[in-house]
């Protein structure tokens, strides 16, 4: 499936938004709880990683 640059952009700004959201959410909440900060960093550079990927194929279009 091919998607357009628009498309693309939409993405990364909505995984952008996302996580701005849940940073906004975990104010307050302590961080070492059942290894929630461990899982969080490690989904916070996932989704960073895809975002790089999503603007650099939006970039070759």
């Amino acid at each position: 499936m091919e998607l357009s640059r628009r498309a693309i952009e939409n993405t990364a700004e909505s995984i952008d938004v996302a996580m701005r959201q849940l940073r906004e959410a975990m104010v307050g909440m302590p961080d070492k709880d059942m290894g929630f900060k461990r899982s969080h960093e490690s989904a916070a550079r996932d989704a960073a990683h895809f975002t790089v990927l999503l603007q650099e194929t939006a970039g070759n279009r």
